[in-house]
């Protein structure tokens, strides 16, 4: 019998351990499970927190642009500070400095993305275009019109007239920064754009403007010239980001009571 007790005690610490491997077992499962959870929802609270930035961002700028105007009696779109009429030069689209295009997959008329160089079909990302740098020629800055007063590049003199500077109205003129911090990019490292073309009369009233846009958007008597401010098309004016998916799907040429934004993109309506 005293052979016997060792191994009945051997197996009774056997069996503890056995019992010790599965609730270790069923413990890191266990675990497993609740990090895959907890990894999850950190990831959902990260993705929201951009998109949350992102909204943010957007209404900042486009606050910034209606207290440009407020200011001024006119939007941020001109290349010649001192020439901001109906026919002076302006551009086409605000980008911010920093961050790199989105792909444009929004609604082409004639067989060209909206938010890409109208009238043409260079790619943004075209090597030694506009993809990774600004061509301020119908593309300016963000920062350049609202934080800097710098119009059409970074070694530009081009100004817009400060407040004080317009004789008989002392609180007219420039008066920004408009915008207090903009981030380099947007969240998901891309552009900030505006459709600020939308903003010009004289882009309006093109009459190639008119022919190819005005019959989409359900504007009759528009067959090259427009005969007056009736037959004028009201667009959407749109602060932009193209979203989780870094693609722009959102029309930057929609009549203004029939606006829809597309797919993941967070816009601002300025107008």
């Amino acid at each position: 019998m005293s052979c016997l007790k060792p191994v009945s005690e051997w197996f009774k610490d056997a069996k503890g351990v056995a019992t010790s491997l599965i609730e270790a077992t069923a413990t890191v499962a266990v675990g497993a499970v609740l990090a895959g959870v907890a990894i999850g929802g950190a990831i959902d609270a990260i993705n929201d927190s951009k998109i949350q930035a992102a909204i943010g961002d957007v209404g900042s700028i486009g606050q910034g642009v209606i207290t440009f105007y407020k200011d001024n009696a006119f939007f941020p779109l001109f290349k010649d500070g001192s020439k901001t009429g109906s026919s002076d030069a302006f551009f086409d689209d605000l980008v911010s400095e920093n961050g790199t295009y989105p792909t444009d997959r929004s609604v082409s008329v004639a067989g060209t993305p909206q938010w890409n160089v109208p009238g043409t079909s260079t790619a943004w990302d075209v090597s030694g275009f506009f993809g990774h740098r600004p061509d301020y020629v119908r593309h300016d800055t963000i920062e350049g019109q609202l934080i800097k007063n710098q119009l059409g590049g970074v070694t530009s003199i081009v100004k817009y007239p400060l407040r004080g500077s317009y004789t008989g109205d002392p609180q007219r003129g420039w008066a920004g920064p408009y915008i207090t911090s903009l981030p380099k990019t947007d969240p998901w490292g891309n552009k900030y754009l505006i459709n600020v073309r939308e903003l010009h009369a004289g882009h309006l009233l093109d009459p190639a403007f008119s022919t190819i846009h005005a019959p989409t958007m359900g504007i009759s008597g528009t067959t090259g010239t427009i005969s007056g401010p009736g037959n004028l098309p009201k667009v959407a004016v749109i602060v932009l980001s193209a979203g989780p998916n870094r693609t722009i799907e959102t029309d930057a040429e929609q009549q203004f009571d029939r606006f829809v934004a597309s797919g993941d993109d967070i816009v601002f309506r300025i107008k």
